[in-house]
Order: C-alpha cells, then sequence, then structure tokens
C-alpha cells in the first residue's frame, strides 16, 4: 500500500485485511544483486469492491483509509469506466467521460493539451514572500506614525505659542524628533528611503504649525479690529475714554501726546469685543465710580490732582487753551517742567489733604465751565446782531468780554443764568424775534452758498462759506429775510433747523459707511497679506534653524536608526 510522505509516522488500515499497520518510510536497496519483488495479485472487480465503509470498521487513521478509498475508486474507474462516450487520455491512457476537462488520473488538462504541474514552495521562497509583506506593512505603520508625531509636535507648539504669545523654536525641533521616532518605531528598520520621509512628514509638520499659529493670531487681530472700528456703541468709546484717560495720567502723557492714541486703540478693542452683558458691567461699575467712589480711589486722586496742578501751570505760563485740553503750543521740554514741578507740589501734600484739594479744584474747575459757556452763549448772540463771519477772530473778543462780567457773578446767580439759558435754549428762543431774525440771516446765507455757481462743493453734505463771500452772502440773506413777516421767519427758521439735523444725520451716516467700506478694504488687504505673513514667519533666520535641525534629526533618526534595530 502507498501512502503520501506526510504520513509517514501514523496508522492506515489495509484495504485488504483490515488491520491498522503503521506507515513507514520505504528503506533503501542495499548494494548487490536485487530479487524480484512479488507483486500481490491483481483483485478482481468483486474483489476490489469488497472493501467498504461497511467492511472496514472507523478506527485511527481515518485520513489514510480515504485515501486508499480514493485509490480503489480511481483503479476501478480506471478499469470499469462510467457508461457513456468516452476518450482516451493522452497523458496516461486510462478512459475520460467526453466533456471533462481535466483527467482526474494524472492531471492532464485535455483541454489545452498539457499536464498541469504542481510546484511546492521550498521554506526560504515562503519565507521571502512574508518578509516581504511584513515590510510592506511595516512602512505603511511608520508613514501613520510619523505623522501622528509631526501633528502631536505641531498641535503643542501651536497650544505652547498661543498661551504664552512667543513662539518657542525649541518646539520645532521637538517636532523634528517625534516624526523620526514615529517612523522608527513602526518601520522597525532604517534606511536612506525612511529617513527621507520622515523628514518630508517634518517639513509638512512645521508647515501645518506655522499656518496655524499665524492664522489664529492674524485672524484674532482682524476680527479685533474689525469689531473696532465698526463699534458705535456710545458705551465702548465712553469706557475706551475713561479707560485711557487713567492710563495716560499714569504715564505722565501731555494732552496732545500721540502715545494717546495708541492707547485709546487697544480700549476700543478691548471693550469692542466685549460680550453685550459684561459691557453693560462694566458700564455700571464706571457710573458707581464716576458717582463718588472715584474719591475712594487714592491713585486717581493723586493723577486728579497732579492734572489739575498742571494745567494751573500751563494757564500761568500763558496757554489758556490748555484748560480745555485741546493742542498745547509749549514743547515736550516745557510739559515736563510743568508735570515735574505739580508732582512735588502733590507729594508734599498727605492723602487727607489731596482730597480735600481735588474737591476744592474740581468746584472752582466746575465754575470755570458754567462761565465759559455762558459766555460763549452771549457772544455768539452778539456777533450774530454784528452780522460776524463765524470764523471771525472778533468773537474771541466778545467771549473775553462777557467772561469778565460772568466772572463777578455770585454762584447763586450764576447758576440762575445758567437754568435760563438752558430754558432757552429748549424753546424760548423761539418767542426772542431778534434772534429769531438774526439766526434765519445765517441760515439763509448757508442756503445761498449751497447754490451758488462759485460753490464747488454744492453736493456735499455740508459747505462752509468762505470768508471772502461772507459779506455778499450775508447781505443777500439779511435782506431776504427783512422781506418775511415774523410768523413766517419763525417757520423758515424751525425748517432751516429740521433740515440741517437731517444733514447732520446723513453725514453722520456717510461717515459710517466711510468707516466700514475702510474697514472691508482692510480686511481684503488683511486676508492677502495672511500668507505674505506666513511665508514672511516661515523663513526668518531664527526660524530656519530649528527648521533644519528638526529636518535633519527627523532624516537621522529613521535614516540610522538606534543600535538595535535592523538596518536596511
Amino acid at each position: 500500500m502507498r501512502a503520501p510522505a506526510s504520513a509517514i509516522g501514523k496508522k492506515a488500515k489495509c484495504p485488504k485485511c483490515g488491520n491498522a499497520v503503521p506507515i513507514v518510510a520505504e528503506p533503501a536497496q542495499a548494494a548487490g544483486p536485487s530479487l524480484p519483488q512479488q507483486r500481490p495479485a491483481a483483485a478482481s472487480p468483486r474483489t476490489a469492491a469488497a472493501p467498504s465503509s461497511a467492511a472496514i470498521p472507523e478506527e485511527d487513521g481515518g485520513l489514510l483509509d480515504d485515501l486508499a478509498r480514493l485509490e480503489q475508486t480511481v483503479q476501478t474507474t480506471s478499469s470499469q469506466p462510467v457508461g457513456g462516450p468516452t476518450i482516451t487520455c493522452p497523458g496516461c491512457g486510462v478512459p475520460v467521460p467526453a466533456g471533462n476537462r481535466l483527467c482526474i488520473a494524472c492531471g492532464y488538462d485535455l483541454k489545452h493539451g498539457r499536464r498541469l504541474q504542481t510546484v511546492q514552495l521550498g521554506p526560504s521562497a515562503v519565507g521571502r514572500v512574508g518578509e516581504a509583506a511584513k515590510v510592506a506593512g511595516g512602512f505603511t505603520l511608520g508613514v501613520v506614525l510619523s505623522f501622528v508625531g509631526a501633528l502631536i509636535g505641531a498641535g503643542v507648539w501651536c497650544a505652547v505659542t498661543v498661551a504664552t504669545n512667543y513662539e518657542i523654536g525649541y518646539i520645532a525641533w521637538g517636532l523634528g524628533i517625534l516624526a523620526g521616532l514615529g517612523m522608527l518605531l513602526g518601520y522597525r528598520r532604517a534606511g536612506p528611503k525612511a529617513g527621507a520621509v520622515a523628514a518630508c512628514i517634518a517639513v509638512i509638520g512645521i508647515i501645518a504649525a506655522k499656518i496655524m499659529i499665524v492664522a489664529y493670531f492674524v485672524g484674532a487681530e482682524i476680527k479685533t479690529n474689525v469689531s473696532a472700528a465698526i463699534s458705535d456703541n456710545p458705551h465702548v468709546h465712553r469706557l475706551a475714554e475713561h479707560h485711557t484717560e487713567r492710563a495716560a495720567r499714569r504715564q505722565g502723557l501731555s494732552y496732545s501726546d500721540p502715545a494717546r492714541e495708541d492707547l485709546y486703540d487697544v480700549e476700543v478693542k478691548k471693550f469692542a469685543n466685549l460680550p453685550s452683558d459684561k459691557l453693560d458691567a462694566e458700564t455700571k461699575r464706571l457710573d458707581e465710580w464716576e458717582a463718588g467712589g472715584r474719591y475712594a480711589d487714592g491713585e486717581y486722586v493723586r493723577d486728579a490732582l497732579l492734572y489739575e496742578y498742571v494745567d494751573l501751570a500751563i494757564a500761568e505760563a500763558g496757554h489758556p487753551e490748555a484748560e480745555e485740553e485741546s493742542d498745547e503750543e509749549f514743547s515736550p521740554e516745557e510739559w515736563a517742567g510743568f508735570f515735574s514741578a505739580a508732582s512735588a507740589k502733590v507729594n508734599a501734600l498727605p492723602p487727607e489733604k489731596r482730597l480735600q484739594e481735588l474737591k476744592r479744584l474740581e468746584a472752582e474747575e466746575e465754575r470755570r465751565g458754567k462761565e465759559n459757556r455762558l459766555a460763549w452763549h452771549r457772544a455768539t448772540l452778539e456777533a450774530q446782531e454784528q452780522g460776524l463771519y463765524r470764523g471771525d477772530e472778533k468773537r474771541e473778543t466778545l467771549r473775553n468780554r462777557q467772561l469778565e462780567k460772568i466772572k463777578k457773578l455770585s454762584e447763586k446767580d450764576l447758576d440762575a443764568a445758567i437754568e435760563g439759558m438752558e430754558a432757552w435754549e429748549k424753546g424760548e428762543k423761539w418767542a426772542d424775534a431778534e434772534f429769531v431774525r438774526n439766526e434765519l440771516i445765517y441760515e439763509e446765507a448757508d442756503e445761498l452758498w449751497r447754490t451758488d455757481s462759485k460753490n464747488e462743493r454744492q453736493e456735499a453734505v455740508f459747505s462752509v462759506v468762505p470768508k471772502e463771500e461772507w459779506p455778499r452772502l450775508y447781505a443777500q440773506a439779511k435782506a431776504k429775510v427783512d422781506g418775511l413777516r415774523n410768523d413766517d421767519r419763525i417757520t423758515r427758521a424751525k425748517a432751516l433747523e429740521v433740515l440741517r439735523q437731517a444733514r447732520l444725520k446723513i453725514r453722520l451716516d456717510r461717515l459710517h459707511e466711510e468707516r466700514q467700506a475702510e474697514v472691508r478694504a482692510n480686511l481684503a488687504r488683511a486676508g492677502g497679506g495672511l500668507l505674505k505673513e506666513i511665508i514672511r514667519s516661515m523663513f526668518n533666520p531664527f526660524d530656519l534653524l530649528f527648521v533644519g535641525l528638526a529636518v535633519v534629526s527627523a532624516y537621522k533618526l529613521a535614516s540610522m536608526g538606534l543600535i538595535y534595530l535592523k538596518r536596511e
């Protein structure tokens, strides 16, 4: 009985006697004359068919029993083919049913006329195929881990920069190391190919981190600038002005110092981006502070008193305009002298005396404000009676003359005069026929200039009458108004006042639209400049150093590896 080589050492049933016998390798033939071997007599078809599953009990070696049965089936098929037309196999001569493609006895391909060959791969070939598959899978894993390491490094770099507002180049170096280690751990071997891929991934990670960092800061700046530029909330500007003044006084800035504008821009940006609830809370806090809480603020008391002394010193030096915090006509050295002298004066006072002195000076300043307001009101009425041009210097002379008279008033009389002026402005002025006539002449002169052929800005919302054209236009307007009855003058004056307010609103709306258009243009320029900013920040010398270190580190780790890892 024959059996496959893989069955050596197992047991099989003898197809004739049914006993289990061990399968051993065929012994090598000894040297010398060989003896003829006896072959068992050919079994008759009936005898060959006798062994069956019923005749052979089920014992160990069932696989070999199946092989034996298959062999018997083949022998039976070869000796007694199934009924039907057959053809003879060219390979072994066994009858094969017509229409079969393959001879099951020898494996001959009847369709293509060739014998099929069975190829058995040896252990070395199988090992090479498995090793190739293992290497391909390891390289893919290495690329994935290298990307993960680079992204982790990019995220850490971006988070640290945003948190500290400082870009640390060493983290870029760490990003390259993570990319190289990822390739090394996933690929489990080192070589130039792995090093080049890891270096490229490190560069991608650095670029991604740079884009995230620059986009965050530039985007935040754009958002802040846009919010500040388009903000029309009066609370925003009130809070910004308050905090700007506090900061300017702490720094000892003069009223016209350009640094005040920078401080104001910063404060506007800060408050313009606050949520509405927080903005309301800040406004309420400012209201409480101004209502009396400011006097409990020692820093404010000192700074406010210091600037009160500075204003007095400037006025005594011949700069009265400084009292209104307008542009000074003195040098920075003069301001430094005023500020130094005022500081020495304030520092000489104890804290409780500072508060008393501040309240006294604020009361005096409040009275000066009332006096100036009343003086300008009376001077304006007098100037209209004289038909003076709006920018005529004589108006200042009239104001000073009125101011000298008002200063002699008691506090009670001054308050009464202010109350009378406010009532007059609210409506009583229309009962003043002289005021109606003079005011209407000025309004008509402005209207005449709007349609005058010499006016190059007829389409402008507001158009100031030139000084040289004023006498002509005033005379024409005066003749027109004098030709009207008093009731018609009042009606016309009220209509022109409403028209002036409407024009003022139009002008404000246009200014708002111009500001928004400017913001949009700046936003577009900022968007275009974002790429330039990324490129500029990518290639400064300091960054290039750490980018180079990152790329080299990634390449070296992935191409050279560590001692215990296998080289390609």
